[in-house]
Formats: C-alpha cells, structure tokens, sequence
C-alpha cells in the first residue's frame, strides 16, 4: 500500500516542475528545500523562474503586518 503523500503526489492532475533534471510536484519541491509549498506554488504562479522560486528564502525582515503577497525578486 501506499501512504497517502504518495498517494497525493501520484494524482493524473498534479503538475510537475522540472529542474537539474527532477520532475517533482511542489510537495515534493518543498520537502525538499525547506520552503512551504504554499511559497513555491505562489512565486510560480507570479512567473519566478523555478530555480529561485524553490530554494530563494524567505526574507522575514521585509515582510510588515500587513504583508498579503509575495513579492519577485
């Protein structure tokens, strides 16, 4: 049997994202780098080039309160 991330991350309907010739979903990207998955999905889906969108940190200092987006580099 598989567990259930397996089971999550063998979905027809996930995308997978390559690179250095990995083809991961954001899940596994995320286990990964370190990063929450919600971060790497979001700066994918504001165009950041995949390399920076995984392993680019998070930079708390600049964030305020009222922070809602993500901003590119």
């Amino acid at each position: 049997w598989a567990t259930m991330k397996e089971q999550c991350n063998n979905k027809t309907n996930n995308k997978r994202f390559e690179f250095n010739n990995k083809k991961l979903t954001v899940l596994e990207w995320s286990a990964i780098s370190g990063l929450n998955s919600k971060v790497i999905y979001s700066r994918i889906r504001a165009n950041w080039d995949i390399e920076k969108a995984i392993y680019f940190p998070i930079d708390i200092k600049k964030r305020s309160k009222s922070f809602t987006a993500i901003r590119s580099p």
